[in-house]
């Protein structure tokens, strides 16, 4: 887990570049120009998470929020960034305004929505029309993840099949891995080998 202040090096420096009328040197610069975040008037930690530190920034673009992890090199937050984006299609996600690496902190900056009463059933159909979207294949385009495990991609036209190997498997070998006994790794391997059977009279289709 990163320091709490993690985040204000390199933002601080990517601010002072900007004012200082500087050619932006990477993405973050880059994007914290084009939206005018030219300022950071406030920041404080928040809470919300056990993976990464997160804060809301006060700017003059107003109030962003920014998610920061040291950089593994495995490209999550840009990976998460693409996923926010891809929601955004049908329920109201924040604006990803930038995602990458800088000396060795990876970062999420994004909109920050104040949060107020949720519609359960509205968002439940939203939910419902973004899976009922034809696709041609179970899966998605790319490599992601799950908290801060890999999450393997690939696409895939047999759900069980899918479901089978591109989720619980390689989460059987990485429990395998860190210890988990041979007879639950053995148990988790004879559910998939039995997912057909759940799906025989229900071929589900791509969303």
């Amino acid at each position: 887990m990163a320091a709490p202040t993690t985040y204000q090096t390199f933002l601080d420096d990517a601010l002072a570049q900007i004012r200082r009328g500087e050619a932006p040197e990477n993405a973050l610069t880059e994007r914290l120009a084009e939206v005018g975040a030219l300022e950071l008037t406030d920041q404080r930690g928040i809470g919300g998470g056990c993976i990464a530190d997160a804060a809301r920034l006060e700017t003059t673009a107003g109030p962003l929020f920014l998610k920061t992890h040291p950089d593994r090199g495995d490209g999550m937050f840009p990976a998460e960034g693409r996923g926010i984006e891809a929601l955004g299609t049908r329920i109201r996600t924040p604006q990803v305004v930038a995602a990458g690496s800088v000396d060795g902190t990876a970062y999420l900056l994004l909109e920050w929505l104040d949060l107020g009463p949720v519609d359960d059933a509205a968002l439940g159909e939203a939910m419902a029309e973004l899976h009922a979207e034809p696709q041609a294949a179970f899966g998605w385009h790319e490599d992601n993840f799950i908290g801060a495990m890999p999450q393997l991609g690939g696409e895939d036209d047999d759900w069980a099949r899918f479901y089978g190997q591109r989720r619980l498997a390689p989460q059987l070998d990485w429990a395998a891995e860190r210890g988990l006994s041979g007879r639950s790794i053995d148990a988790g391997r004879k559910l998939i080998d039995a997912l057909p059977a759940f799906f025989s009279d229900y071929p589900p289709i791509p969303p």
